[in-house]
């Protein structure tokens, strides 16, 4: 690099050492000192090179810019740069008179004095003011800065830091000759006027030079008591101060003042509750009964002390005052701290916690005092926050075993046993506990155990399946024992309440990835493949609540509260024999292992539904439990022979499906998770049939479901009566009348709350005559009035429930969907039934996509059909044939679907890419075919050409042209007999349009590499059929469609330039094109023009080349060319002329101004 190119890098280095990026700053800035130091090392005496005096005029202006990072790149480099400088070379002097002249401002500019600081800052940073001779320079610059320090308050604070950092790099008798006269004015006044910088330098200076800054002068100045033996400042006796000095910092507000923290943390190490008693006595009552930015510093100190405290020191800190601020900022939503305490200050509290350094009996207390504010328990309920989930989410183990511990006695005793905390109502107690319990099992940030997992759950299923029967403690079991004698049973809404926090426990750890193991925990069946729902060990959660139910219902010290009679008990033990039966099979190697699996997870959820609070799921449970005990003794316990299904009877995988789709009906998830994870297993198992089962689902109309209710609701409403009369003097209605009573009571006591004492007895005719005679008209429109209301409410009440039950069909529909979208992506590339998805897919789009109510489900199966189906990459190979005949079956029906016009356009473009699938499937299987593969060319040819005549030559057709245009542009080798039709029906198709299509189509084939052998026969003949439509077009132009007309041309200009045409006479085909280009719809259009010119130049006839007039010799054509008189001007002429007038009339003006200044002038 030459010495220009240096000065040139010098230059823009500086533009570097500003720049946001603070990788680039510092580089620019170490790259700058690389090349002033070579530039100075070049220079022989003592002198500064020029480049360096530069640098420094430079660094020290731009100390002044205003740019955000320009002071802090400039003071950085100018730090260095004095560094690298000898002092004989550049002194501190030399910098402040440079300063003092680049710097100099008589007003109060802010950038001026920012920059003078910054430039005495580093002046300090460069560390070089100890070593030079002269000291005058120490005292010169405590003065400068203690003079800006006063002059701006926020100068003050920057200053002073300064000073602390220059007080560290002299010596002792520095420090007292030159700096410390100066700085002892601003102490000698004491707390009285302290500050946090104030009070930092002065501790600064006691610690660096205590023979200066002695006891002697501290106690003068007031710093420390007369009588006191400390000699630190920081101590009891200055409590007091230290929590006004605390409070002042909130100036910085919301940053919170480093110093603030240092004083907390000084007096945390002071000794044993220190830290509370400054909390409790001075810091609390300063900070939270005075303004929101110091109520909003204590939160944040109050934070940052956990570390620093004990257990016993939290009421102190995490006080009452504190959380009366937290409750009412929370509920207050125009406190200013509202968005502060419910958004920031959980995530600040959950990043504290969750340090080491953080005991976890500091975790539990602070739970347990936050549950001492005016929320009580319900904090995070009521504020609807997250503080006390915060808290919780980052306890470490100890402190969780504990809270565990304290959540299940306050559910058995419903007392907190703390003093602080309120007591409340024990239903309240338990359902608050046990939902508590189960946010523990949902919060992924615990450290996750499978001990105290199991504890919780155990502990939730046996309060809510069982009542106790007393003398517990002899109970072997953990959950029963710790139970006293006095338990009060719980409530009919708390066991509701807990239950289903059983079944959510249950479903979240059926879905739980599996932890990893402990050190002490022994694995012993790890599973080969990892599913959701398994323990460490391989077991799954639900097999280990299964075992413990099972110890239950066997266990004399508690009775189930569920329905427990001979048939369950029965089913239940059959349950649990068929999962061991199962169990011996998964663990033993072989091929029925995922089978097993299956079983065995289906198996546990229906032990569980077993114990079902419901008599009608127990009910239905029990056939379920008929139906898998055939399926394991069939199919796992037939040893050396075949398994011999009777003829009618359903295979096992499908009676397995239907039980799959019952549970994913279900409002319950956990049902729902846990059949789709059977589902997963027995994919590879599925037959036809059973795939039908669910596809007869996905085609499920709302009709079929609402036919007996809608049927029920006309026979209803055909046979209401007219009037009163006519319903009394009916006996053939007795029947109905009973069953009406027994369906709509609510619906009847309704009317007669409205009738009144109109609501008698209507047994026979005179006595309602009477009461009809006595009944007034106003009570008569009164009542009219609130029957007209009960019907219409009730007409509503039918219609919402009709909007349910479709809803609920389109969920259920939604989740089965979900199943084949498993299928697929599972079973795409070997199982041969993913390709009779297709059309019922298809179906269910069609259907779905007319009811606005389904347009989720119509969209949700429209991609996995043409995304996920139609486009995947891999497909089953080596088809059976009867899998081959029934593609070509279905590819029949998708034709026939379009022909019919079912669905519409788009629905048409669905059923051609599902032919397309099946084409591409067939043609990647091996066959008898040379070039289509398993494809029946003749068949596929003839349903494609089938449906090319009924599209060509049927007016009514309702076929799309997409579809045979797919099929002839990807499928060409095939589509290859479709050339011969395609030559007629580009004549004789009923419409120009269809004609077109038939002239695209057939352009497509002959240029396709396959259509060699076809284009030699068939070119001449075709060749004359345009001839011969062209000629027609000729005869009556007006007739002449452009489109039809340039894809004619198109085809025209292939031929003309194949093989097999050469030495053929061209020139009625010359003369013919010829004449087309003198029409005037030629001459429009510059595409028929350039297509009838291709085909020209094909046969030889060159076409004249046009010369370009650009624009700008146009108008130096209309320029040169003399104007002919009575020719209206040109719009060129018209602006000149305007211009000119223009010009004219401003002289005129101008001249008569002069003439008007000059008159003056002259009198």
């Amino acid at each position: 690099m030459n010495e220009s190119e240096k000065d040139k890098n010098i230059l823009s280095l500086f533009s570097d050492i500003v720049s946001y990026d603070e990788t680039k700053r510092l580089s620019s800035s170490q790259k700058l000192l690389d090349i002033l130091n070579e530039k100075q090392q070049k220079v022989d005496d003592d002198k500064l090179c020029e480049e360096v005096k530069y640098a420094f005029k430079r660094l020290v202006g731009g100390l002044a810019s205003g740019r955000k990072m320009a002071r802090l790149g400039f003071a950085t480099t100018l730090s260095a740069l004095l560094r690298v400088v000898p002092c004989n070379q550049y002194s501190s002097q030399n910098v402040v008179k440079l300063m003092e002249e680049k710097l100099h401002s008589n007003g109060e500019d802010k950038d001026i004095m920012f920059g003078r600081i910054f430039c005495l800052l580093s002046v300090i940073q460069s560390e070089r003011l100890s070593d030079e001779k002269e000291n005058s320079m120490l005292r010169k610059i405590t003065e400068m800065l203690l003079k800006l320090g006063k002059k701006k308050s926020y100068l003050h604070k920057i200053s002073l830091h300064g000073l602390s950092r220059l007080v560290v790099q002299v010596s002792a008798e520095q420090f007292r000759d030159h700096i410390w006269p100066l700085l002892c004015p601003e102490f000698a006044k004491g707390w009285s006027a302290s500050s946090a910088e104030l009070m930092q330098l002065l501790l600064t200076c006691s610690k660096q030079h205590p023979t200066v800054c002695d006891t002697e002068f501290l106690k003068t100045s007031k710093w420390l008591p007369s009588k006191t033996k400390h000699k630190n400042i920081i101590a009891s006796h200055s409590f007091k101060h230290l929590a006004q000095v605390i409070a002042k910092t909130t100036m910085y507000h919301p940053n919170i003042d480093q110093f603030a923290r240092e004083i907390v943390t000084t007096i945390g190490s002071l000794g044993t509750d220190a830290l509370g008693t400054f909390w409790d006595q001075h810091l609390t009552p300063t900070l939270f009964s005075s303004s929101p930015e110091r109520k909003y510093l204590g939160f944040m100190l109050a934070v940052f002390s956990f570390d620093l405290i004990s257990s016993k020191e939290v009421p102190a800190v995490w006080s009452k005052d504190l959380l009366n601020n937290l409750y009412y900022a929370l509920t207050n939503k125009e406190n200013p701290l509202h968005l502060v305490c419910r958004n920031e200050l959980p995530k600040i509290l959950s990043e504290k916690l969750s340090q080491e350094n953080v005991s976890h009996e500091v975790q539990l207390a602070v739970v347990f005092q936050t549950f001492t504010s005016p929320g009580g328990l319900h904090l995070d309920g009521i504020t609807h926050s997250a503080i006390v989930t915060s808290l919780v989410s980052r306890f470490k183990l100890p402190a969780l075993l504990n809270y565990i511990q304290w959540l299940k006695h306050l559910f058995i005793h419903g007392t907190t046993d703390k003093t602080m905390i309120r007591e409340i109502n024990l239903d309240v107690a338990r359902k608050w506990s046990s939902s508590h319990l189960l946010h523990l099992i949902r919060m992924t940030s615990l450290p996750r155990n499978e001990k105290w997992i199991s504890s919780i759950v155990r502990f939730l299923l046996l309060h809510s399946h069982f009542s106790f029967l007393g003398n517990n403690n002899n109970s072997h079991i953990d959950e029963i024992s710790m139970v006293g004698e006095h338990f009060m049973d719980l409530s009919e809404s708390t066991r509701s309440h807990v239950h289903q926090n059983f079944l959510t426990s249950v479903s979240w750890l059926s879905n739980m990835a599996p932890l990893p193991p402990d050190e002490t925990s022994v694995v012993t069946n790890k599973p080969k493949v990892v599913i959701p729902g398994l323990m460490s060990s391989g077991r799954f959660w639900l097999a280990s609540i299964v075992d413990f139910a099972d110890s239950l219902v066997s266990c004399e010290h508690v009775k189930p509260v569920f329905n427990f009679n001979d048939n369950i008990k029965k089913s239940w033990l059959a349950v649990v024999q068929n999962i061991s039966k199962v169990l011996k099979l998964k663990n033993s190697t072989t091929n029925q292992s995922a089978e097993a699996t299956a079983l065995q997870l289906l198996l546990l959820h229906v032990a569980l539904q077993l114990l079902s609070l419901d008599d009608e799921v127990q009910k239905s449970t029990q056939d379920v439990v008929s139906d898998l005990t055939v399926i394991v003794r069939e199919r796992f316990e037939v040893k050396g022979r075949e398994q011999k299904v009777c003829d009618g009877d359903p295979d096992w995988v499908e009676v397995i499906v239907e039980i799959l789709l019952t549970m994913m009906s279900q409002a319950s998830s956990g049902s729902r998770k846990t059949a789709d994870q059977v589902f997963k297993l027995i994919c590879p198992h599925l037959t036809k049939n059973a795939i039908k089962l669910i596809t007869d689902v996905l085609q499920m109309k709302d009709d079929s479901m609402l036919k007996e209710e809608l049927d029920e609701e006309e026979d209803e409403e055909d046979n209401e009566p007219d009037d009163t009369d006519e319903s009394s003097g009916s006996p053939s209605s007795d029947e109905d009348e009973v069953e009406t009573e027994d369906v709509d009571e609510e619906f009847r006591k309704k009317i007669k709350e409205a009738l009144g004492d109109a609501a008698g007895s209507t047994g026979e005719d005179e006595e309602s005559d009477e009461s009809d005679e006595d009944f007034s008209d106003d009570a008569m429109m009164r009542i009219d009035h609130l029957l007209s209301n009960i019907f219409r409410h009730r007409k509503k009440s039918k219609k919402a429930e009709e909007v349910a039950t479709k809803r609920q069909l389109t969920h259920f529909q939604l989740r089965c969907l979900d199943l084949v979208d498993t299928f697929i992506a599972r079973q795409h590339s070997s199982n041969p039934l993913v390709l009779d998805l297709v059309l019922p897919l298809l179906d269910v789009v069609h259907v779905a996509s007319r009811d606005p109510n389904k347009e989720t489900l119509a969209e949700k199966a429209s991609v996995l059909l043409r995304v996920k189906l139609c486009k995947m990459k891999g497909y089953p190979r080596d088809l059976d044939d009867d899998v081959i005949s029934r593609c070509h079956d279905n590819i029949e029906e998708a034709l026939s679907r379009c022909r019919r016009g079912v669905g519409g356009l788009f629905i048409g473009q669905l059923a051609s890419q599902c032919c397309m699938f099946y084409l591409r499937v067939l043609s990647g299987n091996t066959g008898t075919g040379k070039k289509g593969g398993a494809v029946d060319v003749s068949r596929v040819v003839s349903l494609y050409a089938s449906a090319l005549e009924d599209f060509m030559m049927r007016r009514e057709s309702k076929l799309q042209h997409h579809v045979v245009h797919d099929f002839a542009t990807r499928y060409t080798a095939l589509a290859q007999q479709l050339i011969i039709p395609l030559t007629r029906y580009i004549k004789d198709g009923v419409q120009v349009y269809r004609k077109t299509q038939a002239c695209s189509m057939l352009l497509s084939l002959l240029s396709s590499p396959t259509s060699g052998g076809n284009m030699m026969s068939i070119c001449p003949s075709l060749l004359d059929t345009i001839v011969d439509i062209l000629s027609n077009l000729l005869k009556a132009p007006t007739t002449i469609k452009p489109k039809y007309l340039v894809e004619l041309l198109r085809l025209l200009h292939l031929l003309v330039h194949s093989t097999s045409n050469k030495g053929r006479d061209w020139s009625d085909l010359i003369c013919l094109l010829r004449n087309f280009l003198e029409l005037n719809e030629m001459k429009r259009s510059q595409e028929l023009t350039n297509a009838a010119w291709k085909v020209l130049t094909g046969v030889g006839v060159s076409r004249g080349k046009k010369e370009k007039t650009t624009k700008k010799r146009k108008l130096n054509d209309a320029k040169e060319s003399p104007a002919i008189e009575g020719d209206p001007p040109s719009r060129n002429q018209l602006k000149k002329q305007i211009r000119k007038a223009k010009k004219e009339k401003r002289m005129k003006i101008e001249k008569s101004k002069d003439i008007v200044n000059n008159g003056f002038n002259k009198t």
